[in-house]
């Protein structure tokens, strides 16, 4: 057989006309808990960098780019017309620039913003209250965070 109204308020231990009282909330608190969920930490620019340098070509480029740092302060020419590390910064800068753009883009930063809030937002919920035989439903503004049983 099916529950009835009565049955599932006695079983909540909750009021049929005005919910749960203040103290009784406190009380479900203490033993429920809230119904709160803790957002996940959002990930560091710098990990999010050190997760794109493990690509091999950038890995590649970054030892070539060491290489010729040290084959150039080793073996540079003394009039030599350019100077004996502007390639190998410009490859390092190639790298770090390519870097950067692939971890931050502002959309990926948006979207993470607006993910990180949506978690914290109020949601809508619909409630169904009972007044003599039937139910009715109505909607209501709800935070996450405070909803306990009952």
């Amino acid at each position: 057989a099916g529950v009835t109204v009565d049955g599932l308020l006695a079983q909540l231990a909750s009021n049929r006309d005005n919910g749960i009282s203040g103290t009784d909330l406190e009380k479900r608190r203490e033993a429920f808990g809230v119904n709160y969920i803790e957002p996940p930490p959002m990930t560091s620019l710098l990990e999010l960098m050190w997760e794109a340098v493990q690509d091999p070509t950038l890995l590649l480029l970054l030892i070539a780019a060491f290489v010729n740092l040290i084959l150039g302060y080793f073996f540079h020419a003394e009039h030599a017309a350019e100077p004996w590390w502007l390639e190998g910064v410009a490859i390092s800068g190639t790298v770090v620039r390519h870097t950067l753009l692939s971890t931050c883009p502002p959309r990926l930063l948006r979207s993470r913003a607006l993910a990180r809030d949506a978690i914290a937002a109020p949601c809508t919920s619909t409630m169904c209250h009972a007044d003599s035989a039937r139910w009715r439903p109505s909607s209501q503004r709800l935070t996450r965070s405070p909803i306990v049983p009952g």
